[in-house]
């Protein structure tokens, strides 16, 4: 992701701010995923998959990451809901938003 200099709301803290989605970094985008993950954290299974790292230290905030959250992981249920995004590029800033809404 790139920086994102637009805003379309005076409060983004209201619920209906597309801005209060949608982040301005990968970086951001990933640790606000991880955070809502991790607030979910009894009733989910997270998972932090490298894909690519940026540079040659073990910061985790260095590299590029797959992440993965499933929610209801002990249920009997026969359905199944997969949502990726940022698999290309550009996507990523809509799907980051989807997965955070």
């Amino acid at each position: 992701f790139g920086a994102r200099s637009a805003t379309h709301c005076k409060d983004v803290s209201d619920a209906l701010c597309p801005d209060k989605y949608f982040s301005d970094t990968y970086l951001d985008a990933r640790s606000q995923f991880r955070s809502l993950s991790s607030a979910l954290q009894s009733n989910a299974e997270m998972y932090h998959l490298p894909v690519y790292a940026l540079s040659h230290d073990d910061d985790d905030d260095e590299h590029l990451t797959m992440d993965v959250t499933i929610l209801n992981a002990n249920s009997s249920s026969n359905h199944l809901l997969v949502h990726m995004s940022g698999t290309h590029g550009v996507e990523g800033y809509a799907g980051s938003a989807i997965q955070l809404a």
